[in-house]
């Protein structure tokens, strides 16, 4: 608690059904009413609804994400703007909540000047936590495929080894048992490491491993796919991959949810000099004007997309999306390629 009451702004520490964990000094003095213990939205309500999904949202994320907040204090209804993110090793993991915007503090808004300063300074902090949790993932991920898999593959052999000791039948079944044990050990662990850090990008880089993911994703949906590769693909920076590959995924798990009629998705990756840009088409029903705008998916309690922006922005790329009703969907993520940070 020191630490977070040496940070200016509020600061909550919440579970993810709006529980209040711990709060820093700015946000005893901001929400007073607002107790460790207790929701800060009225249960049931469709504040309670848009922060439980909110909240999920940030538990699943690899980075912090953007947000708005009504929160209750007492009798009074505040609106926060607010950016969050999943701490594991606090209070046995919660989301970590830094207000500002709106619900600021009095000083922050009558001084533009610092308000200016901070911005920044914040945006460094949250780009640098984002790389920090990529690498600690990729780490994660190695030692899952090098270390568990070495002591899977002894294991393996070890039964093979009692199994030529083994001579009663009960005992053969039992060794079948540990053999069967054995392999979903192994497929859960893979499947942990997959999500971490997809292998195929370190096999086969990135344009290899997008054509997978379309071409899986495809078929297992009925859908035809078309992947695009222009230019010469660089060594990309660790983070810069992954960004791109997630980005994909959850373009094409929103195709899936809300592209009603889709028939056709076509994914191009363009190598442009200093700069990459993935390109994600469909041929659904779109979606109304307005109905892309940040403020609207968050009233909405649709993070998807806005979990692609604040993605691409913390590695310091740009984000468009268009879409109109029955003219389908384009996705457009531009980034720029530093050279390779391991």
């Amino acid at each position: 608690m020191p630490v977070l009451d040496a940070i200016a702004d509020p600061v909550l520490l919440l579970r993810t059904d709006g529980t209040l964990v711990q709060r820093n000094r700015a946000a005893r003095a901001q929400l007073p009413a607002a107790l460790p213990g207790r929701t800060l939205v009225p249960p049931g309500s469709q504040e309670a609804r848009r922060l439980a999904s909110y909240l999920s949202l940030c538990a699943r994320s690899a980075q912090p994400l953007s947000g708005v907040l009504d929160l209750h204090d007492g009798s009074r209804r505040r609106r926060f703007r607010c950016r969050a993110a999943w701490v594991e090793d606090v209070e046995g993991g919660c989301v970590l909540a830094h207000l500002f915007g709106a619900g600021s503090l009095p000083e922050e808004a009558s001084d533009p000047a610092r308000g200016e300063r901070v911005g920044p300074e914040r945006d460094q902090i949250l780009t640098r936590l984002y790389r920090i949790g990529h690498e600690e993932r990729l780490r994660l991920a190695r030692d899952l495929h090098d270390q568990s898999g070495q002591s899977i593959a002894a294991l393996a052999m070890g039964i093979g080894a009692l199994e030529k000791h083994v001579t009663s039948a009960a005992g053969r079944e039992q060794i079948q048992r540990l053999r069967s044990q054995l392999g979903e050990v192994s497929k859960e662990l893979h499947r942990i490491a997959v999500e971490l850090r997809p292998t195929a990008l370190d096999d086969f880089g990135l344009g290899v491993a997008l054509r997978r993911l379309v071409t899986d994703w495809g078929a297992s949906r009925g859908v035809a796919t078309d992947f695009g590769l222009t230019g010469r693909e660089p060594d990309l920076a660790s983070d810069v991959e992954i960004t791109l590959y997630r980005l994909c995924q959850e373009a094409l798990t929103n195709i899936a949810k809300h592209a009603a009629g889709v028939t056709t998705v076509s994914v191009a990756l363009q190598y442009e000099g200093e700069a990459v840009s993935l390109i994600v088409e469909d041929d659904g029903i779109g979606c109304r004007e307005g109905g892309l705008s940040t403020s609207r998916l968050v009233a909405d309690g649709k993070f998807g997309i806005v979990g692609m922006r604040e993605r691409v922005g913390l590695v310091g790329g740009s984000f468009e999306i268009e879409s109109s009703p029955e003219s389908g969907t384009t996705l457009v993520a531009r980034i720029g390629t530093p050279e390779r940070r391991t």
